[in-house]
């Protein structure tokens, strides 16, 4: 495994310890969440249905809408290696330009942080009935980056974009 693939595995491992500690924190409630009613559709899943986890072509097309959720723009900027083939492929229709940077041992791409924001996705996770994240994370600069969990609701025959007022599903931002 490359020094790169060390860094990410463990600014992940601790993204992922950020947000499991800011929801524990408080009264209960965690610090930075946004919750809702929950609303569904005719055909939306209750809580004794299953709907499969999407995998193969299906979870790289929802990686890619995520990062476009984060990410708007005609500009990408994701690290060379690590991004995989199918990932590159699903992005190209939400971007007019994707840059893909080697990164150095100081976690800054090849082309310098004035001329380039990294973004990278985690993979789908199941977070309620029916309900699915993938968690993005855009790196502006060192210290200086965001992850947050976009949100896809099964309504019956695809993933649709959705918010945690309209699922009910409490999410948590990791800001550095």
């Amino acid at each position: 495994m490359t020094r790169w693939g060390r860094r990410v595995i463990g600014l992940a491992a601790a993204a992922g310890l950020v947000l499991a500690a800011a929801s524990c924190l408080g009264d209960g409630e965690p610090a930075t969440t946004t919750t809702g009613p929950a609303t569904t559709a005719t055909t939306a899943p209750t809580a004794t249905t299953t709907v499969p986890m999407p995998t193969g072509q299906q979870a790289v097309d929802l990686q890619a809408r995520a990062i476009a959720r984060a990410r708007p723009g005609p500009r990408l900027c994701m690290a060379e290696e690590g991004t995989p083939a199918e990932l590159r492929v699903a992005l190209a229709p939400f971007y007019d330009e994707i840059l893909y940077v080697e990164i150095d041992d100081q976690f800054a791409p090849s082309v310098g942080w004035d001329h380039c924001t990294l973004v990278s996705a985690t993979p789908v996770r199941r977070l309620g009935p029916g309900v699915i994240g993938v968690d993005v994370w855009v790196l502006r600069g060192f210290l200086n980056g965001i992850g947050e969990t976009y949100l896809f609701r099964w309504d019956g025959t695809a993933w649709a974009d959705t918010t945690p007022e309209e699922t009910g599903v409490t999410v948590t931002t990791a800001v550095s």
